[in-house]
């Protein structure tokens, strides 16, 4: 026989345990979707708090590298939220699982990370390299001073007197003079500039020899020149030269002044020690002065001699 075919469920009621689509409620709709996001939440949630314990216990160096401010900065202001509260699960699920362990991580954990936050990153010192000391030179020695060039020795006339020059510069232009109680009259010469102003003018050694004696208050100058001849040179103002100083023919030993005297000009004398007693007496000693190998004896009224000077010319 054949079986009796089931009934068909059009226009018949439906099953009892299956109600009608129409008459589910929403809530019921999103039981399920929201029972399978929970169960993935949770599943994270898990597994972010495993991991951020497993960091915190066994490298919380990472841990504090992740978290260091020197992550990108855009990167922190967007995740920094959903990190804080991560770390905040995490450690509420170490409590919670294992109690007094949590505590200790989570205070070692925010410890180190708290001190790599406060403490400056050290600044490697620089080192120094010290330059060697530079071999100290040894310096050369200093040539010994040079002592100064005696002066030559002096030309000499027939009588032994050197060959006395005008006691003036080169080429200038110099008056004989005298009076009559220049004692003696004719051995004594006072000299005159011819071409300009007396006063001033630089006077200047006969002959090479040495300074024997200064006279400040009379202005004078003696100078010897060897075997008993001397020379004198008065009214000078200033006086160059000082006492043991040798000089040379035209060196200058002052300038024509008129101290002891009321007109500048030059007193000019030649002496011979005759007795030799070192001192050369005047007048008896001073003696008719020999200049550029012409002896002059004057005596007041005479046409006084105008003569240019070839002293060191």
């Amino acid at each position: 026989m054949r079986p009796p075919s089931h009934p068909s469920h059009e226009g018949s009621h439906p099953p009892r345990h299956r109600a009608p689509r129409s008459s589910r409620s929403l809530a019921s709709r999103l039981q399920a979707p929201l029972r399978v996001g929970t169960a993935i939440f949770a599943v994270l949630t898990f597994v972010i708090g495993t991991g951020t314990l497993y960091l915190a216990v066994k490298k919380p160096d990472t841990l504090a590298q992740l978290t260091s401010p020197e992550t990108d900065l855009a990167a922190a202001k967007v995740d920094g939220a959903a990190r804080q509260q991560a770390r905040l699960r995490a450690n509420r699920s170490l409590e919670r699982t294992t109690p007094g362990v949590g505590d200790k991580a989570s205070a070692r954990g925010r410890n180190r990370t708290s001190l790599q936050k406060t403490s400056p990153t050290p600044t490697p010192t620089p080192k120094v390299t010290k330059k060697p000391a530079p071999k100290p030179v040894a310096a050369a020695p200093k040539a010994a001073p040079k002592a100064a060039p005696k002066p030559a020795a002096p030309k000499r006339l027939a009588d032994g007197r050197p060959d006395f020059k005008l006691p003036f510069t080169c080429g200038q232009r110099w008056r004989f003079t005298t009076y009559a109680n220049h004692n003696p009259e004719d051995k004594k010469i006072d000299f005159f500039f011819q071409d300009g102003e007396t006063r001033g003018q630089p006077v200047r050694a006969s002959a090479p020899g040495t300074v024997v004696k200064l006279l400040p208050e009379i202005g004078a100058v003696k100078i010897d020149h060897g075997q008993r001849w001397t020379t004198m040179y008065n009214h000078m103002d200033p006086i160059m030269v000082e006492v043991g100083q040798e000089v040379s023919q035209g060196e200058q030993i002052g300038e024509a002044g008129s101290v002891d005297t009321g007109v500048a000009h030059v007193h000019y004398e030649q002496i011979y020690d005759s007795d030799n007693d070192g001192r050369g007496a005047s007048p008896s000693e001073i003696v008719n002065s020999i200049l550029q190998g012409v002896k002059y004896s004057l005596h007041e009224g005479d046409t006084w001699p105008v003569v240019k000077s070839t002293n060191n010319c």
